[in-house]
Parts: C-alpha cells; sequence; structure tokens
C-alpha cells in the first residue's frame, strides 16, 4: 500500500482561474488491455525488477516485443508486489519465467467507450512525474500545491476535470541502468481522487497514452474506481 503523507487538497475551479488550455483534439484510442501481475519475492528476477523500476520495464517490454526503455505500447504501475499494467497490444505472457509470479491475470479488454462517457464520474489513483518547462528545460515540481495545479492542468488537456485530489506522496527517484551506469532522477508524485469526464475523446486519449512523463518507469497510468 502507498504510504500516507500530508493530505492536500485543490478544490473547484479557484485555484485554475489564471491558468489556460488550449489542447489539440486527439482520437481516442481503440481498446486497451488490462494485466494485473503478483510477483514472487523468492523468485531472483522477480526479486530484482521489484527493486528495480528500470529492469521491471526490461521485463516488461519484452512481454510486448520491444526492449526499447521509451517504447510507448504499455503503461504500468507497481503497488508492493503486484505490477498493474496496461497495453494496446495483447502480451506474449510466456516470456515470464516460471515462478516469476505467484499470481498472473492477463489481457482483459477494456473498450474506453465505457468509461469516458461525459460527466461520467471515477475515482482515480494516479502516480505521475508532475514537470514544469523554466529556462527552457523540463524540471520536476516537488512542492505537493503545485504539483496539485499540475495535475488540474492535465485535466484542462486531457478532458476531465478534477472534483478533489489528495497528495498521497511525493518523493525523489532515483533509476539506475546496470549496463550504462546512468543514473536518472525523476520527482514522483502520487495522486488519489474524484474526477468528471468532461470531453470522451480527449479523456480516451489521455487515458491511452498516459499522464506526464517517466513512463518507462511505472508513471502515467491512471487507474479508475466506480465512486
Amino acid at each position: 500500500m502507498l504510504a500516507t503523507s500530508e493530505l492536500c487538497a485543490v478544490h473547484g475551479r479557484n485555484a485554475l482561474h489564471s491558468i489556460s488550455a488550449a489542447p489539440e483534439r486527439a482520437q481516442a484510442a481503440a481498446p486497451v488491455y488490462l494485466s494485473t501481475l503478483t510477483l514472487s519475492p523468492s523468485h531472483l528476477a522477480a526479486a530484482r525488477d521489484l527493486a528495480s523500476p528500470y529492469e521491471l520495464h526490461r521485463t516488461l517490454a519484452r512481454v510486448f516485443g520491444d526492449a526499447k526503455p521509451g517504447a510507448d505500447r504499455f503503461l504500468w504501475r507497481q503497488e508492493d508486489r503486484t505490477i498493474l499494467v496496461q497495453s494496446t497490444t495483447r502480451g506474449d505472457w510466456e516470456t515470464l519465467e516460471e515462478g516469476y509470479c505467484e499470481a498472473l491475470e492477463t489481457d482483459r479488454a477494456r473498450a474506453l467507450a465505457d468509461v469516458t462517457a461525459p460527466d461520467a464520474r471515477w475515482g482515480f489513483r494516479l502516480s505521475a512525474n508532475p514537470t514544469v518547462r523554466r529556462g527552457g528545460q523540463r524540471v520536476g515540481i516537488a512542492r505537493p500545491y503545485e504539483a496539485l495545479l499540475w495535475l488540474h492542468r492535465q485535466g484542462l488537456s486531457g478532458g476531465f476535470r478534477i472534483e478533489h485530489a489528495s497528495m498521497q506522496k511525493i518523493e525523489r527517484l532515483e533509476i539506475h541502468n546496470a549496463r550504462t551506469q546512468a543514473r536518472m532522477r525523476f520527482i514522483r508524485a502520487s495522486f488519489e481522487g474524484v474526477l468528471t469526464v468532461r470531453d470522451n475523446e480527449l479523456f480516451g486519449a489521455a487515458l491511452a497514452r498516459g499522464l506526464g512523463h517517466g513512463k518507462s518507469f511505472g508513471m502515467g497510468l491512471v487507474v479508475l474506481t466506480p465512486v
């Protein structure tokens, strides 16, 4: 379970009074597939992947036939030993080693039209990399209030409105590439709240592509729950 730290909430539109947006329209993606993996900590490769977002992405990339870290064919989220995966294609799950998973439920088709009806309300969970452009460079947002404003801006361009949201955790994440010895640093913010769909086409596209950056490393997947 996610640890809970300081809770911050932004309600309504008052906090966004000065923010404007002119999003480009995007076509909602084709149906996506949802999979749930519970990894076995006693399995060597699974234990390695649970400890390393980079290695976990490499394993999932092989499932979807693309080992490139920048591939956008799938999104994933880690919740303790459970990995939630959303993909645009069915995975080749036989690539996983025997014993890697304690439980595996794969490729449940989700028709985006089922969740993107205008004015539909959903609870959501999201781990994301909130960023802003400063001096021509993209920098991470480390202040909770600014991260919540970032989330509201994602709604303006993504066809949804945040009814309320809380900051569950915000942390600095360093990811080590064991092959190149490079170290990549991210701000990771974990949100929970309720949203309302305002534009089904934009919302469907936002769900399919994920929100923000750092998607290769377990960020950007919007998990929806009934309210």
